[in-house]
């Protein structure tokens, strides 16, 4: 959004979080109530771990992993493992898994409330494997299909299930591989991995009731006239990218009139980052002919209703201030890179202009100190 000045009295910006805590919970099958030592391959039913009926179709219970397992037949045709009806969702679900007879491997299907939600791999070694983020609310039938097929010969393979284990339904996102959200989002926690991004696409937006917790990269995208969005109303830490367009005076579409949208920013590093070619984006006075070390990045004085622009003799360790606004051009119109913190509870205190002097404007820039942005009214709005 491009703030514009606003006449106004003494404002003090507020804003006050509050933080959604979850309790999770853990349900498990071992298979250890099913009957033992049985060779054949028939329907079974037993009352599980968590107190519902399990049932299993061609399948036999002689075999072991981690003590007794079930052990499906390689008929490809309706061949199972079906929970009963389990309260508290699921998060994650992992399951171990064994070939018993032949060589190979492949696949089962695991199904939540009739929906594919992934598939486990098997091989004759045993295998413990985790599908994560599922985050399936409310009551759950879990059921574990062979009919995908083995490597050996195009069909399913006796294939072994045992410590199926289950964490319940929670709305927190752990980003353990690289991810993008391109729609609008919205999540409890959000926890990035090292070594991995999330990325949230121009048209995206990720609303966190909780925690940020960022030991990896998160990148915000824009363009002229779209903008990514980023709300955390708990606690953020470590810093995100955002990359902001900004105009240029070349081609006639004026300054904009920006803020940073994170904090802890410096200005001189952030011109001697956003650079093309080893040549700084923001510099000159938006048309490439401002003086020499001059910044297009400019504050206003309601005094005297003017413009100062920073230049590398005066910017010294100066940072970008949290709700102040600025003018800013680049050279040919560019994406800037903002990094820094989420600023969670940002304040700008904005003095008014007593007029005694008999000059100035009762004007003052303020900006905007968070990655998101407020839809003011539609665009045909004067």
């Amino acid at each position: 959004m491009k703030p514009n000045p606003l006449q106004m009295k003494k404002i003090t910006f507020l804003l006050f979080f509050f933080v959604t805590f979850s309790v999770f919970s853990q349900g498990t099958e071992t298979f250890s109530n099913q009957p033992n030592n049985s060779s054949s391959y028939s329907s079974r039913s037993w009352t599980g771990d968590d107190g519902s009926t399990w049932n299993a179709t061609k399948s036999r219970t002689d075999q072991t992993i981690n003590g007794k397992a079930m052990t499906m037949n390689d008929d490809s045709s309706n061949t199972y493992i079906e929970s009963g009806s389990i309260s508290g969702g699921v998060g994650n679900i992992t399951i171990s898994t064994q070939r018993k007879f032949g060589g190979g491997s492949g696949t089962v299907d695991v199904m939540i409330n009739g929906t594919s939600v992934g598939t486990v791999p098997y091989s004759d070694a045993v295998q413990s494997t985790t599908i994560s983020n599922i985050n399936i609310s409310g009551t759950i039938v879990i059921k574990i299909n062979n009919n995908i097929g083995g490597s050996s010969s195009g069909g399913a393979d006796r294939v072994a299930i045992d410590d199926i284990t289950w964490t319940a339904y929670s709305n927190d996102l752990t980003v353990s591989s690289d991810q993008t959200i391109s729609s609008a989002v919205s999540y409890d926690n959000v926890t990035v991995n090292s070594g991995q991004t999330l990325t949230i696409a121009k048209n995206g937006s990720l609303t966190i009731s909780g925690n940020l917790t960022n030991n990896g990269t998160v990148t915000l995208n824009s363009d002229s006239d779209e903008f990514s969005s980023l709300i955390v109303q708990g606690s953020s830490s470590g810093n995100i990218i955002y990359n902001r367009y900004v105009n240029s005076l070349s081609n006639g579409s004026g300054w904009d009139l920006v803020g940073s949208p994170v904090n802890g920013l410096q200005i001189s590093s952030f011109v001697s980052t956003n650079n093309s070619g080893g040549s700084p984006l923001a510099t000159g006075n938006g048309s490439g002919d401002g003086a020499s070390g001059e910044y297009a990045i400019g504050t206003y004085d309601s005094s005297n209703n003017s413009w100062s622009n920073y230049t590398s003799a005066n910017v010294s360790t100066t940072q970008f201030t949290p709700g102040k606004g600025y003018q800013m051009a680049t050279d040919s119109g560019a994406t800037l890179a903002f990094t820094g913190t989420v600023d969670t509870n940002a304040t700008e205190t904005i003095a008014i202009e007593d007029y005694s002097d008999g000059s100035g404007l009762h004007l003052n820039l303020i900006s905007n100190p968070y990655p998101s942005f407020i839809s003011i009214g539609p665009n045909t709005t004067t």
